[in-house]
C-alpha cells in the first residue's frame, strides 16, 4: 500500500493548462482559408461557366450536323423519286410503243391480206370467187361462184 499522500490515490482534479479551459472551437476559418475558398469559388464559377459554354457549341454544332445530315437524306429522297418518275415515264413511254408497233403491224398485215384477198379477184381462178378488200385490219375472203374481173 502506498503512501496516502501520493498523487495517484488523490481526487483533486488535475490543473489544466488555463488556454484549454477557456478556449472555445471556433467556427470561422482562418483568413487564408477565406482566401482560398473565395479563389476556389471563383474557380469552379469559371469552369461552370466553361463547361455551360462547351455544352452549349456543342449542342449548336449537333444540331447543324443533324440539319445538315437532314438535308443530305432529303436531297436523296428527291432524287430517288425523281429516278422513280423517270423510270416509270420510261416504262410508259416503251409500253405505248409497243402498243403502236403491234397496231402499225397489224394494220400493215390486214392491208397485206386485202391487198392479197383484192389481188385473187382481179385475176380470179377456178372456182375461186375472189374477195372484196378490207378496210383497216380486215381482209378479203374468196367464195365458191364468184367471177373474177377484168
Amino acid at each position: 500500500m502506498g503512501c496516502h499522500n501520493s498523487r495517484e490515490s488523490r481526487s483533486e482534479p488535475q490543473p489544466q493548462p488555463r488556454a484549454a479551459a477557456t478556449a472555445r472551437p471556433s467556427t470561422a476559418p482562418p483568413p487564408y482559408e477565406k482566401e482560398a475558398d473565395a479563389h476556389h469559388q471563383a474557380t469552379l464559377a469559371e469552369l461552370r461557366q466553361q463547361g455551360i459554354e462547351r455544352g452549349l457549341r456543342a449542342f449548336a454544332e449537333a444540331q447543324q450536323r443533324a440539319a445538315a445530315q437532314d438535308a443530305k437524306d432529303q436531297a436523296k429522297a428527291d432524287r430517288r423519286a425523281r429516278n422513280r418518275a423517270a423510270l416509270r415515264a420510261a416504262q410508259q413511254e416503251e409500253a405505248t410503243r409497243r402498243m403502236w408497233a403491234e397496231y402499225s403491224s397489224r394494220v400493215a398485215f390486214g392491208a397485206n391480206v386485202a391487198a392479197f384477198g383484192a389481188n385473187l379477184g382481179h385475176y380470179g381462178g377456178v372456182n375461186d370467187g375472189g374477195g372484196g378488200g378490207g378496210g383497216d385490219g380486215g381482209g378479203g375472203g374468196g367464195g365458191d361462184g364468184g367471177g373474177g374481173g377484168t
